[in-house]
């Protein structure tokens, strides 16, 4: 073998080991990109359902309130 054939295969090695690397690098950043993805939709999940919540609490209040069902609030029975 002479010597430009061998430089030629460790360099063909080279090439191969950093295109390794690179897709590795490239499928941790993907992966990563998924779980924070994952993390973002599951708290946007649980603050839309809070905001539901609460309108849902708002409309209901506002429902009593328009149809007498609220009462003025009272003080609490004095201790005996």
């Amino acid at each position: 073998m002479n010597r430009d054939m061998a430089v030629g295969l460790y360099m063909l090695g080279l090439a191969f080991v950093a295109g390794w690397v690179a897709a590795d690098v490239l499928a941790r950043r993907r992966e990563r990109e998924r779980e924070l993805e994952r993390q973002v939709d599951h708290r946007f999940h649980h603050v839309a359902q809070a905001v539901q919540d609460l309108h849902g609490r708002i409309d209901a209040e506002k429902w009593m309130a328009d149809h007498g069902a609220l009462e003025a609030p009272t003080a609490p029975p004095a201790p005996a």
